[in-house]
């Protein structure tokens, strides 16, 4: 985007902006996580550190491309990570496969139609892919404390620690 195209996008808010303030090009966000993503193979080869993107816009970017992985600094970044709602798993009910009863012949003169069964497939609930969380800095208790009280408030957080990390 140049300096035009900022301006013209900007334009209605221009003059509310605090600065300096930062300004997120969406296509090129998405753009750039599409390479990436190509660099590496997989999302689920990758695994950002949040101190470069510390934007809930950039979180949510990162989950709707399927990365499920990230490095936090902060308690701060580790909050975007627990807040932010990854896209569900799309789940596939299982195949239902119903064979109806075995029919007993009869006489010759009377031909027996088997039964229609209607089989429905179980209920499923899809639950939110885990969210793999580095922890990358020295937690003292209180940190600690703050961190597991945020992955317990989070089911779909899976907390780790850098290896290190001093505890």
């Amino acid at each position: 985007m140049d300096g035009e195209q900022l301006r013209r996008a900007l334009g209605p808010v221009i003059e509310q902006l605090v600065t300096p303030a930062l300004v997120v090009d969406l296509d090129a966000l998405d753009h750039n996580i599409a390479a990436m993503i190509e660099r590496v193979g997989e999302p689920a080869r990758w695994r950002p550190h949040l101190k470069t993107g510390k934007q809930r816009v950039v979180v949510d970017a990162l989950l709707a491309a399927g990365v499920r992985a990230f490095k936090v600094a902060t308690l701060d970044e580790l909050a975007l990570v627990a807040e932010a709602k990854p896209p569900a798993a799309v789940a596939k009910p299982p195949a239902v496969v119903a064979k109806p009863p075995a029919v007993v012949a009869k006489p010759p003169a009377v031909v027996a139609k088997p039964p229609t069964v209607v089989a429905k497939p179980p209920a499923v609930v899809a639950k939110p892919p885990a969210v793999a969380v580095c922890l990358a800095f020295p937690l003292q208790r209180a940190a600690l404390a703050g961190a597991l009280a945020m992955a317990k408030a989070a089911p779909q957080l899976r907390l780790e620690l850098l290896a290190d990390s001093p505890e």
